[in-house]
């Protein structure tokens, strides 16, 4: 009995050693996943569930950007009804009337003199020097435009390089360079109008 005893501790010995060679160690691999394994795995579940939801889900039911009717579409073939050149030095007046709906596409180069501290600028205005402004918010020596009304009192709206106008009611086409003290300016903004008729 004794000795049955003795190789059956010696066999269950045998099946914990741990093999020791020339510095390598060889352990029986655990199946037990660390905190760090279980952390990760988790992690990438988390990342393939939010990729399928948005691929799957919120990517096709986007709503596409909305586009403003108040703009042209420039790829249009369809030629503007009439075209004008116009020189605007500070605020014009000009002829061009506008029907309720009509567009009128503007564009504009050139350069003003903007007095002596100012400089030049063009249609797109320059930084600073608002105490000059009409339009103290935005940039000095701007180029707006707007239609005008029998009132008088319409709103405008800044072009700069280009713009669009979108007539909301009958009027002629009134240009204005954003500066209050025009007197010492030089130069002008050569001005071009697009008119695309409604009817």
């Amino acid at each position: 009995m004794a000795k049955d005893s003795v190789n059956s501790k010696f066999r269950n010995a045998q099946k914990n050693i741990v093999i020791i060679g020339d510095h390598n160690t060889v352990e029986k691999p655990s199946s037990i996943m660390t905190p760090t394994r279980v952390i990760i795995s988790v992690a990438l579940l988390l990342v393939i569930a939010g990729l399928l939801i948005y691929f799957l889900i919120i990517s096709p039911t986007r709503e596409a950007p909305s586009h403003d009717t108040n703009l042209f579409d420039t790829s249009s073939p369809k030629p503007p009804t009439e075209t004008h050149q116009i020189e605007v030095t500070s605020r014009n007046i000009t002829t061009i009337k506008l029907e309720k709906d009509d567009r009128a596409m503007i564009s504009a180069e050139g350069q003003i003199r903007l007095g002596l501290l100012a400089g030049v600028g063009g249609p797109e205005g320059v930084p600073g020097f608002t105490q000059y402004n009409i339009y103290a918010d935005d940039r000095h020596g701007a180029l707006f435009a707007r239609v005008r009304g029998d009132d008088g009192e319409e709103k405008w709206k800044r072009i700069g390089k280009q713009g669009v106008i979108l007539a909301e009611h009958v009027g002629v086409l009134e240009f204005l360079v954003n500066d209050n003290d025009p007197g010492n300016n030089q130069g002008s903004f050569k001005v071009t109008v697009q008119v695309y008729r409604k009817k």
